[in-house]
């Protein structure tokens, strides 16, 4: 006990922070090696597909694909297919691609996590706020529910949070290798998630600011991070464009483009849904009161971590301006805030330890801390289970429909050579990700046979899948198609 008590204070902080990372693992474990459900299914079946695509096609890292084939034989580009390509790979190897791409996900959060200790130690000098501090920016229900899935945005967090260590470490003691390493983990949470360049941005503003590094090396430097994301996106629209892929077009959405009534609508979502999902209630009343606070007392913190905490924060609200109206269904745009939020309240805890006046004011702080501290993780974990655990809706019940499809095909040759036409599927990709086969998915039934007609003879479709149990498409046996079985979830027709 009392050489445990004798141990110096980096060692308790590694303490700390190892436990706060095996309570992360514990609330993901359940969930990783799970099928995509939930909330935003399609998007999450859309990354997985790229993961198919590598799969299932050449191995040309620079000409990715889904599963969709409503494109040029599904070639299709969004982010930069890094981690998907990586993913395939292991998964030749592990098998189950959706738990491969999960794990890669969370092995880059999980060391941004620890790299963000590492940058709550480097300003703040005790041990005990550092790990409270750390324990309340993951505290959040939204960033620990896409931390666990195929979304791109927790890996790109992950990159970021690394980024910003080596930047205040770079800032603080005019590291030029740290300043290099800065670059590179930002530049590659912006090819990952064009939205985090934000912080790529805000690096040089500040460095350049305060005179830190020649401008001439931060221009260079800057330049050539900026030069990959750039080149990606120019890329990525030209291969969409040759491959006739519109899908994954993102178009601006700022609010003036808006009317008063649809801004007043997600204002609605933002307050009533997503904001329950964000923080708990009083996390965010405490980060609403140190931020007020720090405005007040801003001459005791650290200038240069303020700083570049600000301007992120006023690049985030561009970016909210900007595409205003996607955030009302895509609450993981709020992500991108969180790493500005961090360093703003490093700042103030910054401050709050220079006013601390007796033992009495700092024993309260500590509790006080704790306390919230204990308050929003429970909170975050209920959160989470009940989004785990929702019902499905109209996109994620795809996978319960489809339940019993390979005791159907079990007896059919060449079943890796399919290739399926989905009916009554609303998403791109949710059905054949789960069939693990290429295809076409159409989300109703009525429909326009001859259209369907050529779309099979186009795209070589020889399997047809009807999830519509009043919709009985008999035109299918007049071109070639035999009837297998009438599940009550689905129908199936296979080309003789």
């Amino acid at each position: 006990m009392k050489r445990f008590l004798s141990l110096s204070s980096k060692t308790y902080f590694h303490i700390g922070i190892s436990i706060l990372l095996i309570w992360v693992l514990y609330l993901l474990y359940p969930f990783y090696q799970s099928d995509p459900d939930g909330l935003h299914f399609i998007r999450q079946t859309d990354s997985l597909s790229f993961v198919y695509g590598y799969l299932q096609n050449d191995w040309n890292l620079f000409a990715p694909s889904t599963l969709n084939l409503s494109s040029n034989e599904g070639k299709a580009a969004c982010e930069f297919p890094i981690l998907y390509y990586l993913a395939a790979l292991f998964s030749n190897v592990f098998g189950n691609p959706s738990a491969v791409l999960k794990s890669i996900h969370i092995l880059v959060f999980i060391t941004g996590i620890y790299f963000l200790g590492k940058t709550f130690r480097l300003f703040v000098t005790n041990w005990i706020l550092s790990v409270f501090g750390l324990g309340l920016v993951f505290s959040s229900t939204i960033l620990l529910y896409y931390a666990g899935s195929t979304l791109p945005d927790a890996p790109a967090f992950g990159f970021t949070l690394i980024g910003i260590f080596f930047s205040c470490s770079a800032i603080q003691s005019l590291n030029k290798r740290h300043l290099n390493i800065a670059f590179t983990f930002l530049a590659l949470a912006s090819l990952i998630k064009i939205t985090y360049a934000i912080y790529l941005i805000s690096l040089p503003a500040v460095v350049i600011l305060f005179h830190l590094f020649p401008i001439r090396k931060i221009v260079v430097l800057a330049s050539l991070s900026m030069f990959f994301p750039i080149a990606w996106s120019i890329y990525s629209n030209w291969y969409n464009a040759i491959n006739q892929s519109q899908y994954f077009l993102t178009t601006w959405a700022p609010i003036w483009s808006l009317s008063s009534a649809e801004i007043q609508i997600i204002l609605d979502y933002q307050s009533r849904y997503w904001r329950s999902n964000f923080y708990y209630q009083s996390t965010q009343h405490f980060f609403l009161i140190a931020c007020i606070f720090l405005s007040i007392q801003s001459q005791k913190s650290n200038r240069l971590l303020l700083s570049f905490g600000a301007i992120s924060l006023l690049g985030c609200c561009i970016y909210l301006i900007l595409f205003f109206e996607k955030f009302k269904d895509h609450d993981y745009y709020l992500l991108v805030f969180i790493p500005c939020f961090s360093m703003l309240l490093i700042s103030f805890l910054i401050v709050l330890e220079k006013m601390w006046i007796n033992k009495y004011v700092k024993v309260l702080s500590f509790l006080g801390l704790a306390l919230l501290f204990v308050l929003s993780n429970n909170y975050c974990r209920i959160k989470l289970n009940q989004r785990f655990n929702r019902e499905s809706d109209i996109y994620s019940i795809i996978h319960d429909q489809l339940r019993g499809f390979e005791e159907t095909m079990e007896n059919e040759k060449n079943k890796e050579d399919t290739r399926f036409l989905v009916i009554g599927d609303h998403t791109m990709n949710g059905s054949l990700v789960f069939l693990q086969r290429p295809g076409i998915t159409i989300p109703g039934s009525k429909l326009n046979d001859e259209q369907l007609k050529e779309t099979i003879e186009k795209e070589r479709i020889n399997c047809a899948i009807v999830l519509d149990a009043t919709y009985t498409p008999n035109w299918l046996e007049t071109i070639g198609f035999k009837k297998l079985t009438s599940e009550n979830q689905f129908q199936t027709y296979l080309k003789n």
